[in-house]
This record gives C-alpha cells, sequence and structure tokens, in this order.
C-alpha cells in the first residue's frame, strides 16, 4: 500500500518535472527523496509502535492469565487475547491509513509550493513580462 503511494507520488513528480526545465527537475528529484525518507520514517515509526503494543498486550494479558486464570477459566482468557489481537490489527490499519494520508498531504504541498516558488516565476512569466515592459 504504501509502496504503491510512493510510486505514484513518484510518477506524478516526474511527470511535472520532465514539463518543467532541468533545475526543477532537480528540485523535484530532491523532493521525491524527501517524501521516501519521509514514508520510509513514517512507516519504520508504525511498526514499532505496532510492536510496543502488541507487547503490552501480551503482557496484559499474561498478567490476566496468571491472576484471574485458576478463578475465571481458560474460556474467558481465550476471549481476552482475541480482542488484543483485534485491537493490536485495528490500530495497525488506523495508523497506516493515518501515515499514508499525511505522506499524501506532504507530497501536495511540497509539489504546490515547489510549483509556487519555482515554475511560476520561471522564464515564461519573466520572458512575458520583459516582452510586455519593452514594447
Amino acid at each position: 500500500m504504501l509502496v504503491l503511494v510512493i510510486l505514484v507520488e513518484a510518477l506524478i513528480l516526474l511527470v511535472v518535472a520532465l514539463s518543467f526545465s532541468f533545475p526543477i527537475f532537480v528540485i523535484v528529484v530532491v523532493v521525491v527523496v524527501v517524501v521516501v525518507v519521509v514514508a520510509v520514517v513514517s512507516s519504520v515509526v508504525v511498526s514499532l509502535v505496532v510492536v510496543i503494543v502488541v507487547v503490552v498486550v501480551l503482557v496484559v494479558v499474561v498478567l490476566v492469565g496468571v491472576v484471574v486464570e485458576p478463578v475465571v477459566g481458560m474460556i474467558e482468557i481465550v476471549v481476552v487475547v482475541e480482542v488484543a489481537v483485534a485491537v493490536v490489527v485495528a490500530i495497525v490499519v488506523v495508523l497506516t491509513v493515518v501515515v499514508v494520508v499525511v505522506v499524501l498531504v506532504l507530497v501536495l504541498v511540497i509539489v504546490i509550493v515547489v510549483s509556487a516558488t519555482f515554475i511560476m516565476p520561471s522564464s515564461h512569466g519573466l520572458l512575458l513580462y520583459n516582452a510586455n515592459f519593452r514594447q
């Protein structure tokens, strides 16, 4: 999912880059690198969070099992484990979606800023301005 998003963003940025001059291309390559780094870092963060959550859930389940098991029974513990796993899976899905959305928004913002800063006042605009000014 995340790889697909990165590839699509890279493709969009490549098209933008090719439709403008070489310096813009260099800038867009830098933007792509930044986006990929952000995506990788954020996915690593998500993985770490997931690992921490799984460990915490396992510790809680073990503690509950040690304390409650003699009193209650095995069925309740199985239910607790299943609920814990379901919660972890839900958290992973939500975090992944959040990361993808954040990366997409970052890319859009970067592309807009780059195009507003470098493409709009680029040679075309200046040439038009100079031509009008000379007349």
